[in-house]
């Protein structure tokens, strides 16, 4: 699909270009992003481009129009007899469609809506008439838009705030006077009121949530801000669940993604939240995490140490470090970001689970978001060590755990046994995800430690029990309770010692574990006497994930046995794009290409002693041509191994099997 998204842009553009006036046809605007990249939209708005002079949109062919005043650009039709169709690119890429025809009294009238550049309905910014929405197979959407009775109730977003913050009025009474408004002022930008409705295609039930959208925010982008009320997370003193307002801003990123931000009554944006595009580090906005970790350990009750001066108190010198009580500390550098409900363009299957990377014909399915914390591990420790997605990547992945999850699929696919991402091992992700973009896991004990050794027990062997389906089934239920046994041995003795080693250096540990019955991978960000601090990116493993909270889980030692741990390291300057593909190729290609180097010499040592004790002379010439036939192929081979050695640094070790090293 990504590749998809490259030929659909490149091929926009040269057509935006390239136009052959004699033979001119409408120009076909079609894409499958929700929004025009800039250079489109440029295009798009020029008055003067020979190639936009009549374009087709959605299947509808629309003339240029030039405001002579302003110099904006339209493209109109008739959209039906005595209604006038005008559609425009906005700043944020999407298309803005203005209706106009006068009623039967010969007034003038206006609808205006808002579609995605792939020509799904967004909001409606005037009429009357709700919308439907396709989210997925589960929901009905309904966007129902703003129509004031009497004069337009407007207020700033500040005062909004302290609306919300209004303790004396109910959490409905608040929402009730929030609902009032038609519009918002936020940074001296227009936000229109729309309410979306939800419904549950099977229970019928209808959730209503009152949102403010405008086209473009201070950042040049459409964005939706909206308020509900939920549950705060505390009692009253008869049991029942406090409620509270919450606020939660849509920014869209880039051509595919929305950037979401929660706030609390007080307008302080909740800690640990998905983002897309870039965030800023702990080097960059140290304010920010020290912030962020007072709120979560009185979230959890974490109790963390003071200095002198009542700050949090640096664990050995290290600013990102903080000393907890209980013999403990804590790394507040990285963000947990949530797999759950993480697709690529908002892809569903069948079943209307998310997808991250679609594998046809996969006895295994598709990746979905439930599948993915292999790759959703690397991604947290990747942010947190000051990777930034270039706004290419941004606009093709949107979030950085999706451009991860999507690199490592993609990665597998290239190999021999198509591993999925849950499938792959440490070196695999490290040598074809993490190279390329210019970090690693450092070589031997250095970067990982498996939970391996000559008393780790070995899985049965079901060709053993071939008429003994039962016996089967037992063999595998003892041989998993006598490898959880080995490993939490192993945990013991070597693993709990290294990976507290690795977080005393200020690293982060992405590790495996039986934190679900098929295992799942999270961070180690620190440790007291009794367990691990973990940023978990499906939740909270103590509630069997029935928690989607994964900040700063505390998980106990003896809960979960580890099956490995493996650290992230800087490793020189991230590959382009071009040269990433080259070197998966390269990669992909050099084992084989090493064995058949072997396989070549191998046989041209046979075809030798044939050429040279032949007392057939046809024979031998027709050895004699194979063997140059050979020589030539060895030739080439090397040559190609050669290139790649000098290349990537590759390197061949053809014990065990063989295996690439650099």
């Amino acid at each position: 699909m990504a590749a998809l998204f490259d030929k659909d842009n490149a091929k926009l553009h040269s057509e935006l270009e390239n136009l052959d006036l004699k033979a001119s046809k409408p120009m076909t605007v079609s894409t499958t992003l929700s929004r025009f990249e800039n250079e489109t939209i440029h295009k798009l708005r020029s008055k003067d481009n020979p190639a936009t002079k009549e374009l087709t949109w959605e299947g509808k062919t629309y003339q240029r129009n030039v405001n002579n005043q302003t110099g904006e650009v339209n493209f109109e039709r008739e959209y039906k007899p005595g209604v006038k169709e005008a559609i425009s690119v906005t700043d944020s890429g999407q298309i803005k469609q203005k209706l106009t025809w006068n009623n039967v009294l010969g007034n003038p009238q206006e609808s205006v809506k808002v579609f995605d550049a792939n020509g799904k309905f967004l909001t409606e910014l005037s009429g009357d008439k709700p919308a439907t929405v396709e989210t997925n197979p589960n929901e009905k959407v309904t966007i129902k838009p703003n129509d004031p009775q009497g004069p337009v109730q407007r207020s700033d977003l500040n005062e909004v705030k302290n609306l919300i913050s209004n303790t004396n009025l109910s959490s409905k009474e608040r929402l009730s006077k929030i609902n009032t408004l038609d519009e918002i002022e936020v940074n001296g930008k227009r936000y229109v009121k729309e309410t979306v409705v939800t419904e549950n295609v099977k229970t019928k039930n209808t959730k209503e949530k009152v949102t403010f959208f405008t086209l473009q925010n201070e950042n040049g982008k459409s964005e939706r801000i909206s308020f509900e009320e939920v549950n705060s997370g505390y009692k009253d003193e008869k049991g029942k669940p406090i409620k509270t307002i919450e606020m939660v801003q849509v920014q869209s990123e880039g051509t595919v993604a929305e950037d979401t931000k929660r706030f609390d009554r007080f307008g302080n944006e909740i800690p640990d939240q998905d983002h897309a595009g870039n965030y800023p580090t702990f080097a960059e906005n140290p304010k920010y995490y020290l912030e962020r970790a007072k709120e979560i350990f009185q979230e959890k009750n974490i109790q963390p140490l003071l200095d002198s001066s009542g700050n949090l108190e640096k664990y050995n010198g290290n600013a990102s470090l903080v000393s907890l009580a209980n013999e403990g500390f804590m790394n507040i550098s990285s963000l947990t970001q949530t797999q759950r409900d993480q697709s690529y363009l908002g892809q569903r299957d069948k079943n209307g689970k998310p997808v991250l990377y679609s594998l046809p014909g996969s006895k295994s399915g598709d990746v979905l978001d439930e599948s993915a914390c292999q790759s959703h591990g690397p991604a947290t420790v990747l942010a947190s060590l000051g990777f930034k997605m270039t706004p290419e990547q941004i606009n093709q992945y949107g979030k950085l755990n999706v451009m991860i999850t999507r690199m490592v699929a993609e990665a597998g696919q290239m190999l021999p046994h198509k591993p999925r991402p849950s499938e792959m091992s440490i070196q695999e992700i490290s040598d074809l995800v993490l190279k390329p973009l210019g970090f690693e896991v450092p070589p031997g004990n250095e970067g990982a430690l498996i939970a391996w050794g000559k008393d780790r027990p070995e899985a049965p062997d079901k060709d053993q029990y071939f008429n003994d389906s039962a016996g089967y089934e037992k063999a595998k239920t003892d041989y998993k309770q006598k490898l959880r046994e080995f490993k939490l041995k192993f945990q013991e003795e070597h693993l709990n010692a290294w990976i507290t080693k690795q977080l005393e250096k200020g690293n982060i540990v992405v590790s495996g574990a039986d934190f679900t019955e098929g295992g799942h991978v999270a961070t180690f960000v620190g440790k007291d006497k009794d367990g691990w601090y973990s940023n978990d990116s499906y939740g909270d493993a103590n509630t069997k994930y029935a928690s989607h909270d994964g900040k700063m889980n505390h998980y106990k030692f003896q809960d979960y046995a580890l099956g490995y741990g493996y650290v992230i390291k800087k490793a020189g300057n991230p590959m382009t794009d071009t040269e990433r593909k080259t070197y998966l190729k390269d990669y992909t290609s050099f084992p084989g290409l090493n064995k058949s180097q072997s396989n070549l010499t191998s046989s041209i040592r046979s075809l030798e002693n044939i050429v040279k004790n032949a007392s057939d002379e046809k024979k031998r010439q027709e050895s004699e041509q194979k063997l140059n036939e050979l020589r030539k192929n060895l030739e080439t081979t090397e040559e190609e191994i050669q290139r790649i050695q000098k290349t990537w640094g590759m390197k061949w070790n053809p014990k065990n099997g063989g295996s690439i090293f650099f």
